[in-house]
């Protein structure tokens, strides 16, 4: 697959929000936890599209949209929307695709303190725009970053990959 070819192309983590998450009063989340989440789903992108961790260079624009709590179920998206020699324009968004019943409107009486609700439709949390980037020294991209893509294709999931990699001997 061509890097150009990596362009729109999204990952996707899923996380529930728990209790170390909280940084507010009434386990309201530190929008810094979405932006860590961003990170990582940054560097999920730049393996697949480079076949290296990277470097994240820093955010242009983030917005909070709606607040994150204790109990919530997060979507962290983001994908790549421009390439450049060596480096990436990724987009990413949040989104809270499930949360706690009593954050609603609903009736909790006979209802556990545990339930939870779908958001139909899910609620955009965050936006925001990042740049990678992928130092390749002195040595010759092709025959370094290349055969590591090849063998990425024998392993069953990225995180395989890693943790296989060192056996490889590339």
């Amino acid at each position: 697959m061509e890097v150009r070819d990596m362009i729109g192309k999204k990952v996707v983590h899923h996380m529930m929000m728990s209790e170390k998450d909280a940084h507010y009063v009434g386990g309201l989340v530190n929008g810094a936890r979405i932006v860590v989440q961003w990170g990582d789903v940054g560097t999920e992108l730049m393996v697949y599209a480079d076949g290296d961790i990277s470097l994240f260079l820093g955010y242009e624009k983030i917005e909070f949209t709606a607040p994150v709590y204790v109990g919530d179920f997060m979507e962290y998206v983001g994908w790549i929307e421009e390439v450049g020699n060596q480096s990436y324009k990724c987009k990413f968004e949040a989104w809270k695709v499930a949360t706690m019943l009593d954050r609603t409107d609903a009736d909790m009486e006979g209802i556990e303190h545990t339930a939870a609700t779908a958001c139909e439709p899910p609620i955009l949390c965050a936006t925001g725009t990042g740049s990678l980037s992928v130092f390749i020294s002195s040595f010759d991209h092709y025959h370094y970053i290349k055969p590591r893509l090849h063998y990425a294709k024998y392993f069953s999931s990225i995180s395989n990959f890693f943790l296989n990699f060192e056996t490889l001997h590339i």
